[in-house]
This record gives C-alpha cells, sequence and structure tokens, in this order.
C-alpha cells in the first residue's frame, strides 16, 4: 500500500510537469 501510494504521487508530479510543459509549447508556438 506504502508503494502504492508513492506512485500515485509521483504521477500526480509527472502529469503537473508534463501539463506546464504543454503550456509552454503553445505559448511558444503561437
Amino acid at each position: 500500500m506504502y508503494m502504492m501510494k508513492n506512485w500515485l504521487i509521483i504521477v500526480e508530479e509527472l502529469y503537473k510537469i508534463i501539463k506546464n510543459l504543454s503550456t509552454a509549447w503553445l505559448y511558444t508556438g503561437v
């Protein structure tokens, strides 16, 4: 369970980073 919780946190952080990168990409694209 502990490992699973850690995994969810890591996935959430990665998702946030990817979202930020895609928004930055959109801004440079425009």
